[in-house]
């Protein structure tokens, strides 16, 4: 197996909210690659407690998006009958105002509100992210490169970039390989923005379930068009990004020499 190289990537973004899901724009980042450059690698005996709590971890936040749901659907439930109710009985007003609470309790609107992110998370660490970097580190020795047309976009391959959306221009990417499946754990140090191309194919692939945003963002390339989606990260996030039998879903980021 090949020696480890991780990659410390320093993103500045700008806060932006929009109801349940606070999205970072591109700001300012920089990066620095020296052989293993990242987080000091922890214990042995650290990482494979870790591991096992993983699972649970994931299976907690499960149950708990399943909450949310059937909190919702109660909601709509309770509000169908009212309106129900009030229209029966001829209080058009009432059932108005209801088939207009209906509709934004639907839409999740309603409960939008009480779901928005604390800055404490469940340990009780403030975890605010603020105008500042976050730094990420890469579980892959993907070299890193200069997004534009005519630059390889695999690091195994002589494929060339042709076209990349304008605000990605000059920005930069890890080349992963082209046709071996490879996945990639990237760990937040500190909050920020984190944007990544999506794999192909994008079966299996379900960033919005890991809370990513769908952006008009894209980057093509001889072997095809990546879509592009966006999520702000909070410090102590570990997402993994399974592999993909063609390409692989790669993070894109803007950086300089330090």
């Amino acid at each position: 197996m090949a020696a480890r190289s991780d990659i410390l990537v320093i993103i500045k973004g700008y806060r932006m909210t929009s109801c349940l899901i606070r999205i970072l724009v591109f700001g300012v980042v920089s990066f620095a690659v020296s052989g293993n450059i990242g987080a000091e690698e922890l214990p042995k005996i650290v990482q494979d407690q870790l591991t096992q709590v993983q699972p649970a971890l994931n299976k907690a936040q499960g149950e708990y998006r399943k909450k949310v749901q059937d909190e919702n659907n109660k909601l709509i439930t309770i509000i169908q009958k009212a309106m129900e109710k009030a229209t029966k009985a001829g209080k058009l007003d009432d059932a108005l105002a209801l088939k207009s609470a209906l509709e934004k309790a639907k839409s999740g609107e309603l409960l939008k509100p009480y779901l928005e992110p604390s800055t404490t998370d469940l340990l009780g660490n403030d975890t605010t992210v603020s105008d500042g970097p976050a730094v990420i580190t890469f579980s892959t020795g993907d070299p890193v490169e200069v997004l534009a047309p005519n630059k390889q976009i695999f690091n195994n391959r002589d494929y060339l970039i042709s076209e990349v959306s304008n605000e990605l221009q000059g920005l930069h990417f890890t080349q992963r390989p082209f046709k071996e499946p490879t996945p990639i754990t990237i760990k937040v140090l500190t909050g920020g923005v984190l944007h990544i191309a999506v794999g192909d194919p994008p079966d299996g692939l379900d960033f919005p379930a890991l809370g990513f945003e769908v952006t008009s963002l894209y980057v093509q390339g001889a072997a095809g068009r990546y879509a592009v989606v966006r999520k702000l990260v909070r410090a102590g996030e570990s997402i993994t990004l399974p592999p993909s039998a063609k390409a692989n879903s790669f993070p894109i980021f803007k950086a300089r020499q330090p």
